[in-house]
């Protein structure tokens, strides 16, 4: 008799027991759960990195935003009042280096990157010229100073004299080259201005006319080329 009533007194403690943990396990009523933290919450205070708007980057230094000078000092000599519409030429003014010169409208906009500038100048339509242009190149920290597109030519194999234009001394070269039907004659200007090489090269690219059955009109070279010196005659470096 003892026996069963304390078999039935432990059991009634056991039941108690589990009651009360569960009771214990469970939130109480308008609480928040608590979620464990998972992989993707992340740590505290820590934010992963992405890309935003208005991100600061670094970027390579380009001609117009190194260095530039005061606005003022690119201020090129006009063209030669007998020049047709002389008084138009636009100006072409480095940012990095305050060198400056005109040229005459109607060609492409100038352009180019870090130490190189292209622009592209009117031609006579209706000849075998297919373009005309000017590649303005500057080579920092020089000795020496030529056109860029002497490189590869044997040394002393190009022509080559100085001429003067505002006081500025130039290295001045010429040739031609040819290649796969087109024909390259340029003339180069240099000057080496302290240890800064600046070159400006003047590019006639042509059409070899042996490669047409019916070749067409030969362009007028020293008529196409008179502006180059026209353009010279406007350069000048900035005043100290």
């Amino acid at each position: 008799m003892t026996t069963r009533r304390g078999t039935h007194f432990v059991m009634i403690m056991v039941a108690a027991l589990v009651a009360g943990g569960l009771a214990c396990s469970a939130p109480l009523a308008g609480s928040t759960p608590t979620a464990l933290p998972t992989e993707s919450a992340g740590k505290a205070g820590t934010e992963t990195p992405t890309e935003t708007a208005g991100e600061v980057t670094t970027e390579a230094p380009t001609e117009a935003t190194t260095g530039a000078p005061d606005s003022g000092s690119c201020n090129p000599p006009t063209p030669d009042p007998s020049i047709p519409d002389g008084a138009s030429w636009q100006v072409y003014c480095s940012e990095a280096y305050g060198f400056s010169f005109r040229y005459p409208p109607g060609g492409a906009a100038p352009e180019g990157g870090a130490g190189h500038g292209v622009i592209y100048l009117p031609i006579t339509a209706g000849t075998n010229l297919i373009e005309k242009y000017l590649n303005v190149t500057t080579t920092p920290n020089a000795t020496t100073c030529a056109s860029p597109n002497s490189e590869g030519h044997e040394p002393g194999s190009i022509p080559s004299e100085t001429v003067t234009f505002n006081g500025v001394s130039f290295l001045k070269q010429t040739a031609g080259e040819g290649a796969a039907g087109n024909l390259y004659n340029w003339v180069g200007y240099s000057d080496l201005s302290g240890t800064l090489c600046l070159s400006l090269t003047f590019i006639l690219h042509s059409s070899d006319p042996g490669a047409f059955a019916t070749p067409p009109a030969q362009f007028d070279q020293a008529g196409e080329s008179a502006v180059f010196e026209q353009i010279m005659a406007t350069f000048t470096w900035p005043t100290p």
